[in-house]
């Protein structure tokens, strides 16, 4: 009896919900749909990003570039200036790894090697893109798109995790605080879309390390996928 009583009164909410709707229709959301939109005056979309290293690396710093993994979520805002044309910004959580190749001639942080050893690294960014659509017919969606743009990256956090076999199993350290890691980043990035997907590539500008400590640099490009809701 509890379930119907709940049952009947969703659906007379839904009901009355509906018959509201079709009030409101003709005051406000007319002027909604002119504004807010895949392909009007403002569109915010959320975005999940997953990609991985894909330039060379350096001797005394070698990376499996494989295993070198970037995740990221984050909200971007379109102004649309044109058919064609549209600018915004980005804000975003990143996490990114650089998982260090175990061999003689390693370097960075030290010659020492482990069974595992990685940097991680988790940036807060702001930034900022233009976009051109290749089909200004598209009607109210996103179609086929070309974006570039620059951000800003600051390090939340940036530790070293260290992976190796003692006596009674298996052990894990884990170094925070890295005084050789840069707090502040750059990057130039671009990516080719359709919809709700994209690739996309990104180049930092500046060095994740600081020179004084004469380290081996680590690779600058990185190359994914994204998908946008």
């Amino acid at each position: 009896m509890k379930r119907c009583v709940i049952l009947f009164t969703l659906l007379f909410s839904l009901h009355f919900a509906k018959a509201q709707t079709i009030v409101l229709q003709k005051e406000n959301t007319t002027r909604g749909k002119e504004n807010f939109g895949p392909n009007l005056k403002n569109y915010t979309q959320f975005y999940f990003t997953i990609g991985m290293l894909a330039s060379p690396d350096f001797a005394g710093a070698r990376v499996k570039h494989g295993g070198s993994l970037e995740l990221g979520f984050g909200l971007r805002q379109k102004y649309k200036v044109g058919s064609v044309y549209s600018w915004g910004w980005l804000i975003a959580y990143e996490y990114q790894d650089y998982e260090l190749k175990q061999e003689d001639g390693k370097l960075l942080p030290s010659a020492q090697t482990f069974d595992e050893q990685r940097i991680d690294i988790s940036y807060g960014y702001l930034g900022l893109f233009n976009r051109f659509n290749f089909d200004p017919s598209r009607g109210n969606t996103l179609g086929k798109f070309f974006e570039f743009g620059v951000r800003g990256k600051y390090a939340l956090s940036a530790s070293e995790i260290q992976k190796y076999k003692v006596a009674t199993g298996n052990a894990q350290t884990e170094i925070s605080g890295l005084k050789y890691f840069r707090d502040w980043q750059a990057d130039v990035y671009a990516q080719l879309g359709r919809g709700h997907f994209s690739i996309w590539g990104a180049w930092r500008l500046t060095e994740l390390l600081h020179s004084s400590y004469n380290y081996p640099k680590l690779p600058y490009l990185t190359v994914g996928i994204e998908l946008g809701f």
